[in-house]
């Protein structure tokens, strides 16, 4: 079977290129709305962000602009969506949880506030939280949101959102700032080491963070324990790819590149190289691999 990454790439509106990460180089096998066009029915995007992919491999997009999830299926043909109009209103991270089965969604409502929201996969809403957090302005967006090392608890990060922890009750209390300590490598040295623009939670049960230029590895403890080497000034997204490593975007030199669980680097899986879908590497957002 071969391995495919599905990226969303936001200015474009078309979202999700399918990639073949074993080729070189990269082809398009599928993509799923029409480049420059801002949709708002069934058959586009606007500035698609997150994405996430469930047991059945069906695609799950942030579609960001229109207020909404669309779900996939793995060839890409359109088979639903989900509008967060009143709930998270502004999507821009989403994750399938193996142990619920559900989808986590985070956004920003009313350009100020962030919030969650529980999904199933069939798109029926489970449980919205409250404003958790006064953001102020959308540089605070959230990029990511996983499971934290407490059962019920989840770690939103954005790029000046900090790492923030909520736990899932009967609702999701609010956010507790947490910080992580040890050696951090930053860019650029006027940002704190909280800055953060991706995070997964690792099969081997470490969290690992994008913090622009470089990957850190945290434990239980959220102690640093170990960074990769300085990848680039601009390094956005953070994913599980197969076999436990790591896809990170280096947008600085417009390529996905692979690490190991121990912060080896592995090789570059994505270069643009040119093709006949319009695709402007660059404004890369987000991406998952699989194997179809």
């Amino acid at each position: 079977m071969a391995n495919k990454i599905f990226v969303t790439q936001r200015t474009n509106r078309q979202v999700v290129k399918r990639l073949a990460s074993d080729l070189v180089p990269a082809t398009y096998d599928l993509h799923f709305g029409e480049w420059g066009v801002s949709h708002i029915d069934n058959a586009g995007l606007n500035f698609p962000w997150g994405i996430a992919i469930d047991a059945s491999n069906n695609v799950y997009v942030c579609d960001t602009n229109n207020r909404r999830i669309v779900k996939l299926d793995s060839s890409l043909v359109y088979v639903d969506s989900y509008s967060t109009i009143g709930t998270v209103d502004v999507p821009y991270a989403i994750t399938f949880d193996s142990v619920s089965g559900h989808l986590y969604v985070a956004g920003v409502r009313a350009q100020a506030f962030t919030r969650i929201e529980r999904l199933t996969t069939a798109l029926v809403s489970v449980k919205v939280s409250g404003d958790l957090n006064n953001v102020g302005d959308l540089w605070f967006r959230p990029v990511a949101i996983v499971p934290s090392f407490v059962a019920g608890d989840w770690i939103v990060c954005g790029a000046a959102l900090d790492l923030q922890v909520t736990t899932e009750g009967v609702s999701f209390s609010p956010f507790v700032t947490q910080t992580v300590t040890g050696e951090t490598t930053t860019w650029p040295n006027l940002y704190a080491t909280t800055h953060y623009f991706g995070m997964i939670k690792h099969s081997n049960g470490d969290l690992y963070l994008n913090n622009g230029r470089t990957i850190l590895r945290v434990n239980s403890l959220f102690d640093n324990i170990g960074d990769a080497d300085i990848i680039s000034k601009t390094v956005v997204g953070l994913k599980e790819g197969l076999s436990s490593t790591m896809l990170t975007y280096d947008a600085d030199n417009e390529k996905i590149v692979r690490y190991d669980e121990d912060l080896n680097y592995v090789e570059d899986v994505y270069v643009d190289t040119g093709s006949t879908v319009a695709l402007d590497a660059y404004d890369i957002m987000d991406f998952v691999e699989v194997s179809i």
